[in-house]
């Protein structure tokens, strides 16, 4: 069975399988999979003596693994091995593979041997244990003839065999509108009912993280109690924010021409753990979007924008974005995952604000600019202008600058 992850309910309606792998984006995500599969297999009480946790990233693991998958304990016949970091599991290459001559499989890779008894294991799984397996990186389900046989990569070896015998999970890349919905479905998951509104707002405060938000969203829960709902000042009050906040509202300072207050944010960023290259890159894709909706402000389709969200912002939002023409649509992205229409509503108003104080050329400037630090910082182009952060420094003074003096028309 291949499922993605938001079907995962599946897994605990059929028999149990031998084999589960959890794989693509989210650690944290197919870590709480993996561990709800663990309480599936095992009682309580079999946990301490029943589960065998192997770390792929140790040498020798798959010589580990094959040696507890097929021996038995003394404690319990119900054995659960869990493999975490199981992306690290690889062929290895021997010394004679080096020369570049065409070897047979068993003198290319020091532990073919082993890959082979793993593999007849996916293909036919022991009764003596069942599987789990946590994947750091995403599996591709093999094409052509061949497939995945040319890779190193053991799991994406045996990709079809688990397909047949066990389960694979995919944790799809998440959007701006499947991150609303997931914690939605989240918050109901912990007995809170968040409305699409909040749950685009905590998005906003609290940053893509996951891990971050399913903790947002547990405290939250825990406020609401028995009545299961959260006002939007509890929300102001309790939500934390991710090391992100600080770079979004550091553009907010800049997109307001408050220069001084963007540049102490951009050093809370820093402290946070921030770096150059990575800034420089959410400036790019920031002002990307701040783009797009320019764009679509001189075309016209926002003639109106209330002066907050919840005066009317869904509707008003909505509707423009409704009466887009498809070749508009095109000008703005090839990809429509990229483009602010795929937004949702409350999103793409905190795009349509700013925006509306910069032209399209100041903009499309910026963007220029933007393109040339992250050249220069990467050793593309040179001399560098001063330090990698004096460089996003002097960019967030002078656009500022712009936006204060600027005499932009709605």
């Amino acid at each position: 069975m291949d499922i993605g992850s938001e079907n995962e309910s599946k897994i605990f309606k059929t028999v149990a399988k031998p084999v589960y792998v959890c794989h693509g984006e989210y650690e944290f995500l197919q870590k709480e999979l993996a561990d709800k599969i663990v309480r599936y297999l095992l009682k309580p009480d079999e946990i301490d003596v029943s589960l065998v946790k192997i770390n792929a990233s140790e040498p020798n693991a798959l010589e580990t693994l094959l040696s507890e998958a097929g021996s038995r304990s003394l404690f319990s016949d119900n054995r659960v091995i869990y493999v975490d970091n199981a992306e690290d599991l690889k062929l290895l290459k021997s010394d004679r593979a080096e020369d570049g001559k065409k070897l047979p499989p068993e003198e290319k890779y020091t532990n073919w041997k082993q890959f082979e008894a793993f593999s007849a294991m996916m293909r036919k799984p022991p009764e003596s244990a069942r599987m789990i397996f946590v994947c750091g990186e995403e599996l591709r389900k093999p094409s052509g003839k061949g497939g995945a046989m040319r890779t190193e990569k053991i799991m994406q070896r045996v990709y079809e065999d688990v397909a047949k015998t066990g389960v694979i999970v995919r944790f799809a890349r998440m959007y701006d509108e499947a991150y609303t919905e997931w914690i939605v479905n989240r918050a109901r998951r912990e007995g809170l009912r968040l409305t699409i509104d909040q749950a685009d707002r905590l998005l906003d405060m609290a940053g893509k993280d996951v891990r971050h938000l399913a903790n947002e969203v547990e405290k939250l829960a825990v406020r609401a109690g028995d009545s299961r709902q959260i006002s939007d000042d509890d929300m102001r009050m309790i939500v934390t924010s991710s090391d992100d906040i600080y770079l979004y509202l550091m553009i907010d300072n800049m997109m307001s021409g408050k220069g001084r207050s963007a540049l102490v944010l951009l050093d809370r960023s820093m402290e946070a753990g921030g770096a150059p290259a990575q800034i420089i890159g959410f400036l790019a894709s920031r002002f990307r979007q701040l783009w797009q909706a320019r764009y679509l402000l001189d075309k016209g389709y926002f003639s109106y924008l209330p002066k907050e969200f919840k005066f009317g912002g869904k509707k008003t939002v909505g509707e423009g974005m409704a009466a887009v023409t498809q070749a508009d649509r095109s000008t703005l992205c090839s990809d429509p995952k990229s483009s602010i229409l795929g937004k949702t509503e409350y999103a793409a108003y905190n795009m349509l604000i700013p925006a509306r104080r910069m032209t399209l050329r100041q903009i499309e400037g910026a963007m220029a600019r933007i393109v040339d630090i992250e050249r220069r910082m990467k050793g593309i182009d040179r001399p560098k202008l001063g330090s990698d952060v004096m460089m996003i420094q002097n960019l967030i003074v002078d656009i500022s600058r712009d936006v204060k003096s600027a005499a932009v028309p709605n």
